[in-house]
């Protein structure tokens, strides 16, 4: 057994890129400046990027966000039951086999209508603010 990287001795390597992960594709420049712009309509939202994509905060909680070219948002379970009968509606699955079960992706049909975005965006950022806050991580010690 190799004591460093624990794997029996002599056993290869993974070679370097062969994760199953997919590269990391942005978001097009238009989905992020609709993104910004609703985001704009709630104060207590707090913009931040995670993995390289733009998403809506509140209360230390994500609300919304981008994933790629979906747009998703964070509902409770009867708003999420009633947004997932929406054609093109479904679960965000940033992972294949990956399902977050909160996070729904918003049809290109509510994307394009300001009023029911805004009105699906109100649903997410309500739900959310309604969330306990997460807690704080504690601070990393500093090595000597």
């Amino acid at each position: 057994m190799d004591r460093k990287s624990k794997r029996p001795a002599g056993a290869a390597k993974r070679p370097v890129g062969s994760g199953k992960t997919p590269p990391l594709r942005r978001s097009s420049r238009d989905l992020v400046s609709l993104l910004e712009s609703s985001a704009r309509s709630f104060p207590q939202v707090e913009l931040r990027n995670v993995f390289g994509h733009s998403c809506g905060f509140v209360k230390g909680q994500m609300a919304f966000g981008l994933h790629r070219e979906e747009f998703f948002i964070r509902l409770g379970e009867e708003d999420r039951d009633q947004l997932l009968l929406l054609e093109g509606a479904h679960h965000l699955e940033p992972v294949p086999g990956r399902r977050m079960r909160e996070y729904v992706v918003l049809p290109e049909a509510v994307r394009a209508t300001p009023q029911q975005l805004k009105r699906w965006l109100e649903m997410a950022v309500t739900y959310t603010a309604g969330l306990p806050p997460k807690p704080k991580k504690p601070a990393a010690r500093k090595r000597a």
